[in-house]
């Protein structure tokens, strides 16, 4: 939904009630601080504080809809070694911290500012 709004300014009505539908165990969110940016055609925002600002926009979607997720920042080895304890407890049981309790007035989408990107093939705002 948001890579929608960055790279086509635009995203169908439907797509968001969609992805609420689903029930999803974990969402795992990685920083973008902490590690360079490859591009490998396929990447789209060289400067760190595009991925940051999308960074942010989908830790606030999940947090504003209360999904669970573990933010995976560090170097390559400790994103690894974060990732499979996440995982792991997952599939052990390990119960995890409660997500936030979602309030029914912040489903509507509030204002915010634009995500700016740079992508190769589109240069958008959203």
């Amino acid at each position: 939904m948001l890579w929608s709004r960055v790279l086509f300014n635009d995203c169908p009505a439907w797509l968001e009630q969609a992805l609420l539908a689903r029930r999803y165990d974990l969402h795992l969110l990685l920083s973008p601080a902490g590690v360079p940016w490859v591009g490998d055609g396929q990447r789209c925002q060289p400067r760190l504080e595009e991925r940051q600002a999308f960074f942010e926009a989908s830790r606030q979607w999940l947090q504003r809809h209360g999904q669970p997720m573990q933010v995976i920042e560090g170097d390559w080895a400790y994103r690894q070694s974060t990732v499979l304890a996440a995982v792991q407890a997952l599939l052990e049981g390990k119960p995890r911290p409660a997500p936030p309790s979602v309030n029914p007035a912040l489903h509507t989408r509030p204002p915010q500012p634009p995500i700016q990107s740079t992508c190769a093939q589109h240069a958008v705002t959203c």
